[in-house]
């Protein structure tokens, strides 16, 4: 699964004052722009100086100052700039969004049974039961019937389309039936 990364960023900030105190405004604000296109990038940086200098919106003669300081934060090797702890937490991040997919996997296999009967099978055997939908208001009842607490036998001379029996009025009809009229 592709991580999406564009829009967190694991920011601790006791951490990063800490590594960062002895940093100018322009070098905080360099750095943190690399960390933030490493983050969106899902990893290492490349160690070109003309792309570096425009992540941190930087001149030319600027990133001529700022690119030994901001190399404290960094590995050059392999033609990327690679930042320890950012790998540590893009790896952290990749394991979750992994964990959460598979959990979403199971549960949706659990719901639908991996072949999709699961919904189809108790509708039927609803309709061919009761000849009519279950309600959405009365979901499932514990002992398997779709209509939920709602639902009691019909006369057996009412029969509908679905050939079942005509289900009973719901109590919205029937309070709706007891309102008076308008003329």
């Amino acid at each position: 699964m592709a991580l999406k990364t564009d829009s967190f960023l694991p920011l601790f900030i006791a951490d990063y004052l800490a590594d960062t105190t002895h940093l100018t405004r322009d070098q905080d604000g360099a750095y943190l722009l690399l960390l933030m296109a490493y983050w969106r990038r899902g990893g290492p940086l490349p160690a070109d100086d003309n792309r570096l200098m425009r992540i941190a919106k930087a001149t030319a003669p600027e990133w001529k100052k700022l690119k030994p300081v901001l190399l404290e934060f960094f590995d050059e090797r392999d033609g990327c700039w690679h930042n320890k702890r950012s790998t540590i937490e893009l790896s952290k991040a990749q394991r979750m969004a992994e964990a959460k997919a598979e959990a979403g996997k199971k549960g949706a296999e659990r719901r639908w049974q991996t072949d999709g009967t699961a919904m189809a099978e108790p509708l039927a055997n609803h309709m061919t039961k009761n000849g009519s939908l279950p309600s959405p208001l009365h979901p499932q009842s514990p002992n398997g019937d779709m209509g939920g607490a709602q639902t009691s036998a019909r006369p057996p001379n009412q029969s509908n389309d679905f050939g079942g029996n005509k289900p009973k009025r719901d109590r919205l009809g029937e309070m709706l039936a007891a309102l008076p009229k308008e003329n």
